[in-house]
């Protein structure tokens, strides 16, 4: 969408993401508005297996696409600041994260 910013930022064990909009001046931050934020825990084990690996990062991103595109958080209807991601959410892994 015209004026609107996907950031993410890649941690370790965290993926940070924000959905930013600027639909008058790019270059007024007073005019940016913060549409969602979220972070993400990836709570895996060091020797997870490539597969998980990818299909967490799939999801994350899908999330965040889905964030970004919408302005309306894809996370579930408690609307917190972080997900857990990974071995420990695995049942919710498809669906949720």
């Amino acid at each position: 969408m015209k004026g609107r910013c996907l950031g993410i930022d890649l941690n370790p064990n965290w993926i940070g993401s924000s959905v930013v909009e600027n639909a008058t001046d790019p270059a007024k931050l007073s005019v940016t508005k913060l549409l969602e934020h979220e972070l993400v825990k990836l709570d895996m084990p060091a020797a997870a297996s490539a597969e998980l690996v990818r299909e967490t990062l799939a999801a994350v991103c899908d999330r965040a696409v889905v964030s970004a595109g919408s302005g309306v958080s894809a996370r579930s209807p408690s609307r917190r600041d972080w997900a857990s991601c990974g071995a420990a959410a695995a049942a919710a892994r498809r669906t949720a994260c």
